[in-house]
């Protein structure tokens, strides 16, 4: 099964074909309390590019496969590419797109290549982890590419994975936070107390766990 993510021709046919990758459930499959989900955004206000999505993976490693072969390439073609003004998905490996973002101006992404790198070799180890291991590494992972791709104003790009709904109760309304919390609540027209009822029962309410991922992309979207 690993085999089968990591494996650029595997998520090749998986975008060619239009097969959901980006937000809803991978495969279709139905939620389970294994599942993990992911947030993530590509935005670049000059171009007007707002692309915010939700999903959930079965497991850590088909994650993994996602990030290091859709997301990771998509994001910094997106980043550095000035021809175009959409998200564009580049049908290549993460090696691949680095070699050919070099030549949009070599001596100004130095940088920001360097970093790439740094990112997709950072992926490239997960591979050997367990599925537990996988997991805790990508969060950290997450958490230093966050803090990276949100340095500039204009354009940001952000990832985050996470292990069960109660994770995403927090992130999306965490504590502490009145002002923001009223924002999100007339935004997404959930109670403060009616999001964390939705989250808790995702496992044990058939209709909110066939919606929960609709919601997240519906409803909160790019609000956090």
């Amino acid at each position: 099964m690993q085999k089968r993510y990591d494996n650029y021709y595997y998520w090749e046919h998986m975008i060619t074909n239009n097969k959901p990758v980006w937000k809803d459930c991978f495969e279709n499959l139905s939620l389970t309390k294994n599942s993990k989900f992911i947030h993530t955004g590509i935005i670049n206000y000059d171009k007007n590019i707002i692309e915010d999505n939700w999903a959930c993976y079965p497991n850590a490693k088909s994650m993994l496969g996602f990030i290091q072969y859709v997301f990771i390439p998509t994001a910094f073609f997106t980043w550095l590419n000035n021809e175009f003004d959409e998200v564009v998905i580049p049908i290549a490996s993460s090696y691949n797109i680095l070699d050919q973002i070099k030549e949009f101006d070599k001596e100004k992404n130095e940088y920001l290549i360097s970093n790439m790198k740094e990112d997709i070799e950072s992926l490239n180890n997960f591979w050997t982890l367990n599925e537990e291991e996988c997991f805790k590494s990508l969060k950290i992972f997450t958490k230093k590419f966050n803090e990276k791709w949100h340095k500039e104003n204009k354009k940001i790009l952000k990832l985050s994975v996470f292990q069960s709904p109660n994770e995403i109760e927090e992130y999306v309304m965490p504590e502490n936070d009145d002002i923001f919390i009223e924002v999100l609540e007339e935004e997404i027209g959930l109670s403060k107390k009616e999001w964390q009822n939705v989250c808790k029962n995702v496992y044990h309410n058939e209709f909110v766990k066939s919606k929960f991922i609709d919601i997240l992309n519906y409803k909160v979207g790019c609000l956090v």
